[in-house]
């Protein structure tokens, strides 16, 4: 066969092929088929080229111009092997799928140190393995030369089984620093080792045998080994000017009492009854007693107060002012002591927020994640405050700060999930809610949050039965009201908003409006409004980021009531009006009304001073 009748087979093939990939690619549209498969297609027919051009040299080499059977049929098989061969390489397993789905892309320059093991002979030093944790933490922050882990996160792993390879991909870190406490009279052994998370090697470990007098100098010596030797594994010039000078977490009058105090204090903060925040507060005030200058005592001793204040005092008041004149108290005096200590500033935003001074509040709140860059729930509180002066987008690129730090908290996601339910991008909300339930199934606010945004998505059956999931009564109760408004049962709606009005009525007047705004009220959404601003209500402070009140931007009484507030008007967001219906974002002021008795009721909801975004296992809860 001539050169130009090889031209002619080569051209002939390239058409018919061309044409089919073309037919294959609509009808792999219109039918849903993954890409891999015409990848695969494609590869076979790339095959099959070569296999044309061979017979076309074998026909031209015997003068035949047409093709047998039993080469047709040769190269069909040819081409079902090939395609084969390429689906067997072109697909991932299941376990490659499995693990893109489910882990994150390790980032070299990253570390998470995960919860020190209490090996004390009675086990009962915990505390004070977390704290030394938490110090390590944040040295090797302050360095500034690694990502470092949060400690919601690093945590997520204590007396975990995963692997070093499993740990890393789910925190999507490079480097992993694990250890041991073994605490015993004025005596502490420290165990500490720095691992490659992708393969489990050992870089570097060490013990530390030392009297307790001296455990602020081990810290220093085990952050500045720890980044001295990712400083070698990375190829950088290693130098011990990294590591920023002794955290503000000790005592200057270097009391070790005084700070285990503080690490007793924080231990108890972090769980959830009053009883526990009681004895935080005692430890706090035992630790300033030790040490009248500590200043990060005062701080959590105001964040504490804080806390207590607006979650456990009682109906009448009383107790509420006391705690909240030590608080003042005690933020004017950690800022006195220590003008750039990060939870200083943080405890002074938190009061600003309460007194309405949102420009300040914001303003410290900045403050503090200036001071402390790497503390994943000082930057969500910060964004969280953005929010409420109606910086959306910019609330939401610090939430996304907060979620790099710390991937695995509840919070950060939850928070996440609200502010791209508010913009629209409702597909990604119900994602970032569901990890965030997975992470914490049982927090309040959890399910009811994921049923408005399955309202927004025009599901409403969904959205009825995830409201029926929410662990919170009030919270199910409140998403339920709107589930069953939009799903168009007006009656059993109705029932609901009773019960939340005859029950919440004098401490939740804030999510009583958005409910009748959502029902297209706004007499009655704004008579509520008055209500909640007559009670002092924190949930007003949402006003920007309430979708179902969004839609009276219009109306003149929602200027005025954005103004008593202490929020301006010109600020106000134009929140995008769902084309299901407009709902509000489960972020108000409600406090954590998950807390429950011993007995399973619910405990009475008694301060109006917190919103539920100051919750435990976030920001407020970070020490040092």
């Amino acid at each position: 066969m001539c050169s130009l009748c090889h031209v002619q087979w080569a051209l002939a093939y390239i058409a018919a092929s061309f044409g089919l990939i073309q037919i294959l690619d609509l009808i792999g549209q219109r039918f849903g088929w993954p890409v891999e498969i015409v990848r695969v297609l494609i590869i076979a027919v790339a095959v099959g080229f070569f296999v044309t051009l061979v017979l076309a040299w074998y026909h031209g080499e015997r003068g035949a111009q047409r093709i047998t059977t039993t080469e047709m049929l040769i190269l069909a098989a040819l081409l079902a092997a090939g395609g084969v061969l390429a689906w067997r390489l072109a697909l991932p397993t299941a376990t490659s799928v499995a693990i893109a789905n489910s882990t994150r892309v390790p980032d070299d320059k990253s570390i998470a140190v995960l919860a020190f093991a209490d090996l004390s002979p009675g086990h009962d030093q915990e505390y004070f393995s977390d704290g030394l944790s938490e110090e390590l933490i944040n040295s090797l922050g302050r360095a500034g030369t690694f990502k470092v882990m949060g400690r919601t996160s690093s945590f997520q792993f204590k007396n975990s089984k995963d692997d070093p390879r499993t740990i890393g991909q789910k925190l999507g870190v490079g480097y992993l620093v694990d250890g041991s406490v073994r605490k015993a009279s004025d005596r502490v052994r420290i165990g500490v080792a720095l691992v490659r998370a992708d393969d489990g090697s050992n870089l570097w470990s060490d013990t530390y045998d030392r009297d307790l007098k001296d455990i602020f100098a081990v810290q220093t010596e085990i952050a500045i080994a720890v980044t001295g030797q990712l400083q070698h594994s990375l190829g950088m010039a290693t130098t011990q000017t990294l590591v920023a000078k002794p955290g503000d977490g000790r005592p200057p009058s270097g009391n070790i009492e005084a700070y285990q105090a503080l690490l007793q204090g924080n231990f108890h903060s972090r769980r959830a009854d009053a009883a526990d925040e009681v004895k935080a507060m005692e430890f706090y005030e035992r630790a300033i007693a030790l040490d009248p200058r500590y200043a990060l005592a005062h701080a959590q001793l105001a964040i504490s107060g804080l806390w207590y204040a607006g979650t456990y005092s009682n109906d009448s008041g009383v107790e509420r002012e006391v705690t909240m004149a030590r608080v003042r108290l005690a933020v004017a005096t950690a800022m006195a002591l220590e003008p750039d200590l990060a939870r200083a500033h943080f405890a002074l935003a938190q009061l600003r927020r309460i007194d309405l001074q949102f420009a300040d509040a914001e303003r410290e709140f900045a403050r503090a994640a200036e001071l402390a860059p790497n503390d994943a729930g000082v930057i969500r509180q910060l964004g969280l405050m953005q929010s409420e002066r109606g910086n959306i987008g910019g609330a939401l690129a610090t939430i996304d700060r907060a979620v790099a730090l710390d991937p695995l908290s509840r919070d950060a996601l939850f928070s996440r999930g609200l502010l791209l339910d508010l913009i629209g991008r409702f597909d990604e909300a119900e994602a970032a809610l569901r990890k965030a339930i997975e992470i914490e199934p049982q927090a309040a606010a959890n399910h009811s949050q994921l049923a408005i945004t399955k309202i927004h998505q025009g599901d409403t059956s969904a959205a009825i039965a995830v409201a029926r999931q929410e662990t919170d009564p009030f919270w199910r109760r409140w998403a339920l009201a709107m589930a069953l408004f939009a799903h168009g049962d007006r009656k059993q709606a109705d029932a609901e908003l009773e019960a939340l009005i005859r029950d919440n009525g004098a401490d939740s007047p804030f999510q009583i409006s958005e409910v009748y705004a959502a029902r297209k009220s706004p007499d009655d959404a704004f008579s509520w409004l008055d209500r909640a601003l007559a009670a002092k209500d924190p949930g007003v402070n949402q006003l920007f980021t309430s979708s179902p009140l969004a839609a009276y931007r219009n109306d003149p009484r929602y200027a005025a009531i954005a103004r008593k507030a202490g929020l301006d008007p010109a600020n106000a967001p134009a929140l995008e009006q769902k084309k299901h219906g407009s709902v509000a974002p489960a972020h108000g002021k409600r406090k954590r009304r998950g807390h429950l008795d011993p007995s399973g009721a619910s405990r009475p909801s008694v301060a109006r001073i917190m919103s539920l975004q100051i919750r435990r296992h976030e920001g407020i809860r970070c020490c040092c």
